[in-house]
């Protein structure tokens, strides 16, 4: 579970309360990063609230700041996206989804970070956050927790 701390990060938190580690972001967000994701020792997050793209970074041990990885990891200024509106992004195992609420889309992006497809959503829609397991990181600190 991740539970936000300060304006530049978040704290990840056992749902006992019990913290297990923090790690800084390499860079601070513009406002806040809601879009992000935990998977496989990585993290994946957008650089601000509605900014893509979105990086990937490498979740050390103990407490350690995130390292990049791929800056870029995600391009969503390719494949008929566009910088503004992302704002969720999710990971079922497979592939990660990223939703843009500006144009209403959902765009499918493989475990490498190459553009799959995208789908159309409801002209009404308003998926901000769109994750399948993720909540928005509004400080300079990632914190993990055991499942326990």
């Amino acid at each position: 579970m991740v539970r936000s701390r300060e304006r530049r990060g978040a704290s990840g938190v056992h749902p006992g309360g019990r913290l297990v580690s923090t790690h800084a972001f390499p860079t601070p967000a513009g406002s806040y990063r809601d879009g992000s994701v935990v998977y496989q020792g990585f993290v994946v997050a957008n650089r601000g609230d509605q900014e893509g793209p979105y990086d990937r970074y490498l979740l050390p041990a103990g407490n350690g700041a995130l390292i990049y990885l791929d800056q870029p990891f995600i391009d969503t200024t390719a494949n008929g996206n566009q910088t503004f509106g992302n704002n969720g992004i999710a990971f079922n195992g497979a592939n990660f989804y990223v939703s843009n609420e500006q144009q209403h889309k959902v765009f499918k992006y493989d475990v490498l970070g190459n553009f799959i497809s995208v789908a159309n959503l409801a002209p009404d829609s308003r998926y901000e956050n769109w994750t399948f397991a993720s909540q928005d990181i509004s400080s300079s600190c990632f914190a993990i927790t055991d499942s326990r």
